[in-house]
């Protein structure tokens, strides 16, 4: 048992290491990202159709990951919180702006339709370093056993980097934005 363990946590280093050659080319850094929606094709009073959402992931180039929480409406009930992993690939970048895609899948606590899968499209504004302004829009499909449902959302969300200053990264990064 110890041979496994020793044996793949040697097989992990060796491929972190082996990855790490490319880091040079491309800045890698965490991420906290805080949004709001708002459903835009189902009836609803204004607490069914806002939601809120937090996002902290890592970021690999022009690749993301993240894990994602928050709740489907401020309806206080016990079907609206979720959780969700969200890979999110950069299509387009030019200096400050940027345009991303993002295919999530989570889950609904308490849901009959617990299964959540997300599709995303976004406009990125990289003020500075920093700090990035996000417009979105998207869909939520989520599925059960015996039903389905969906819905379609537009929103707003604000992502602080946390890039130390005067790294490489931060030289990468920089140097992305004004291209």
């Amino acid at each position: 048992m110890r041979k496994k363990i020793l044996l793949s946590i040697f097989t992990a280093g060796a491929l972190f290491s082996g990855h790490t050659q490319e880091r040079v080319k491309e800045a890698h850094y965490n991420y906290l990202s805080v949004g709001t929606s708002v459903y835009t094709n189902v009836p609803g009073s204004f607490n069914e159709k806002v939601f809120m959402t937090t996002e902290f992931g890592r970021t690999f180039g022009i690749f993301d990951i993240g894990l994602m929480g928050g709740r489907l409406n401020l309806v206080h009930s016990d079907t609206s919180w979720f959780s969700e992993i969200l890979p999110t690939i950069n299509v387009f970048s030019k200096g400050r702006f940027s345009e991303a895609l993002t295919l999530g899948a989570g889950y609904v606590f308490g849901a009959k339709e617990n299964f959540l899968t997300e599709v995303t499209n976004s406009i990125n504004f990289a003020p500075n370093n920093q700090l990035v302004l996000t417009v979105y829009q998207g869909n939520y499909f989520f599925d059960g056993r015996f039903s389905t449902y969906k819905a379609q959302f537009m929103g707003l969300s604000i992502t602080v980097n946390f890039i130390n200053k005067n790294t490489k990264t931060d030289a990468l990064r920089k140097k992305a934005l004004l291209n």
